[in-house]
């Protein structure tokens, strides 16, 4: 029996969303990401920490639209996020995990994924 690799699509890879990308892509977890800069292809992202050490990782980088993953975290900034949600097919996603700083989009999230999503927060990483 062939065991399914956990999916996990990170849209937003600045200091948060980067970091979760490659920590989970070093865990041997299925991550593709999306930003408004790359398109289909692997860029090379670097960590430099003295918690979790030096890393160097490849991550994907997707334009497609993300549907079927087990996971989807939105990193990105609020003014991005109406022209981020065209890329999260809200019908086959599991869960989605919002780590943008405020309220204001909650409420509008909620609407979109219903009991799919799970409200956090993240303020900043050092």
């Amino acid at each position: 029996m062939e065991i399914k690799k956990y999916k996990v699509g990170i849209i937003g890879t600045g200091g948060i969303g980067g970091l979760l990308a490659i920590l989970l892509t070093l865990k041997n977890k299925e991550v593709f990401c999306k930003n408004s800069l790359n398109s289909s292809n692997k860029k090379k992202f670097f960590l430099k920490s003295k918690f979790f050490g030096n890393k160097t990782t490849y991550l994907k980088f997707n334009n497609k639209i993300f549907r079927n993953y087990d996971l989807i975290i939105l990193s990105t900034k609020y003014p991005d996020l109406k022209k981020t949600l065209k890329f999260i097919d809200h019908k086959t996603n599991k869960n989605i995990i919002s780590l943008l700083n405020g309220i204001n989009h909650i409420d509008l999230l909620k609407k979109k994924f219903k009991s799919k999503f799970i409200v956090s927060n993240i303020g900043k990483v050092v």
